[in-house]
């Protein structure tokens, strides 16, 4: 069995058993041969991955016990931002790409900060999707799932993808699209409530390839999507009421990237931005959740050299920015900050066995200013098959526009709460080690790793105001910082 390529751990391509990180890749081939609703139902099962529950009978992606907004999920190396930031107890993030058209998922366990920035706290889900080969090649699948006891919670999911050349070795095309969705699942104590939403999602993406020579590569991609969900529910007070909300969620997403292998190294220039437009409406006539519009802008490039013998850079930056439309967030209704960034990485070979991977990022927050988050790996190849790896890094998680207002105020539980902002918040950090070994050989491999994380400036929604009063009778509660618990484990 080949080694498979990686990127994610270093930027760059290189053999899964020299990826200075502990790295799982799940195979698109995988994935086609079992039902696939969402990102998280493909990672499901793999090493140091958790699926946590996130509100609204939603999940979330943990790693190694971390929460799921420390787990940064990208689609060609390019992030999608957690939509949580935005819109509280949402998982749209995950059903961006459908499993005809992923060509590989890279998980990697451990802060990644130093290259991909915030939120890569915990870990990093790659999505490598399918690019159009010489020939056209195309793929079908549909399954279903039916749930006991008539409660609903069946669902189903049609996706294809087609994708090839239109001048050979110029000019190529892929596209995909896919058809999802599941009925409620009621609750079994109050079928009225639900214990899982109705959805139904609808989404396409189409990406041109042009190759005007043998050193470089242009993709220009676009990508949308719309879902409906809703579910039944239950208001806080002595005398509950029962409604029904409804969720109108649009996507979109574009980019234009242009990669260069040339004599000196590679080279790399992106420009992408993702759309999030979700609608809320409530059946009993009571306020919905105002219209929310996330934007957010991203340009970014890096080039990779070797001056000399034994070392390879690869020195980069990003500029970023976060656009929210939100009532709750403040008195105009709509925030924005910018994010600035550079990092640099060295690869350094000590002969045929030892390698170490340094490098930093520095994060510029116009609220923090600027931000360091090394990282160091050693590796060590005793032969073909074994390899000794340990790392430690470090990585940051920066509040969200809505945590750091001080006038945000939105309704939680059903009006059973009130959330408030707080500018007062600070990055949450994460040092992390991990060391252990790695075996793999013809068509089977072996890992053991142990780890630790010490997270500080832990950020969480707590009372702080009438805290001992029934819900409904006006608790507060505000994003403060609490105390995280060390994890450490094998995984």
């Amino acid at each position: 069995m080949l080694d498979p390529i990686v990127i994610t751990a270093t930027s760059g391509e290189r053999f899964l058993k020299d990826a200075p990180a502990s790295v799982t890749v799940v195979t698109g081939e995988e994935l086609r041969e079992r039902p696939v609703r969402d990102l998280a139902s493909a990672i499901e099962g793999t090493p140091g991955v958790q699926l946590t529950g996130i509100g609204l009978g939603r999940r979330g992606i943990s790693i190694r016990g971390m929460q799921p907004d420390h787990s940064l999920v990208l689609v060609d190396g390019m992030r999608v931002s957690n939509s949580a930031s935005a819109v509280a107890h949402s998982d749209y993030e995950l059903g961006w790409v459908p499993a005809e058209a992923i060509e590989r998922i890279e998980v990697v366990r451990g802060p990644m900060s130093s290259l991909y920035g915030s939120e890569a706290l915990g870990g990093v889900v790659n999505i490598i999707t399918r690019r159009a080969t010489d020939e056209w090649r195309g793929s079908f699948s549909t399954f279903g799932a039916l749930t006991e006891h008539g409660l609903g919670g069946n669902g189903y999911n049609f996706s294809g993808y087609a994708g090839g050349t239109i001048i050979p070795g110029v000019l190529g095309l892929n596209v995909w699209g896919a058809f999802k969705g599941r009925t409620e699942l009621a609750s079994p104590s109050n079928e009225r409530v639900s214990s899982l939403g109705d959805e139904k999602a609808l989404m396409g993406n189409a990406t041109l390839t042009w190759m005007p020579d043998e050193c470089q590569r242009i993709d220009l991609s676009y990508g949308a999507g719309f879902e409906e969900r809703w579910s039944g529910n239950q208001g806080s007070g002595a005398f509950p009421t029962y409604y029904r909300s409804e969720n109108d969620i649009w996507r979109q997403r574009v980019s234009l990237s242009h990669e260069g292998n040339w004599d000196w190294g590679s080279s790399r220039v992106r420009l992408y931005s993702s759309i999030l437009d979700r609608e809320n409406r409530r059946s009993d006539g009571a306020p919905a959740s105002g219209p929310h519009k996330f934007i957010d802008t991203v340009g970014d490039g890096q080039v990779s050299f070797s001056p000399f013998e034994g070392h390879k850079f690869t020195i980069g930056g990003e500029v970023r920015q976060e656009r929210l439309k939100d009532p709750t967030v403040n008195g105009a209704g709509s925030a924005e900050q910018m994010h600035y960034a550079t990092f640099i990485q060295d690869e350094i070979a000590f002969g045929d066995r030892w390698e170490l991977v340094v490098g930093s990022r520095f994060d510029h927050h116009v609220d923090f200013g600027w931000h360091a988050s090394p990282r160091a790996y050693l590796l060590h190849h005793f032969n073909d098959a074994l390899t000794f790896k340990a790392g430690v890094g470090t990585g940051f998680k920066a509040p969200t526009l809505k945590q750091l207002s001080p006038d945000y105020r939105a309704v939680g539980g059903g009006g059973a709460f009130d959330i408030v902002g707080n500018p007062d918040l600070k990055p949450e950090t994460n040092l992390s080690f991990e060391a252990g070994l790695e075996y793999s050989q013809d068509i089977w491999s072996a890992r053991a790793m142990i780890f630790q994380n010490d997270l500080e400036n832990l950020i969480q929604a707590s009372c702080v105001v009438n805290c001992g009063g029934r819900l409904g009778t006006g608790p507060r509660r505000a994003w403060r910082f609490v105390k995280a618990p060390e994890v450490e484990g094998i995984g």
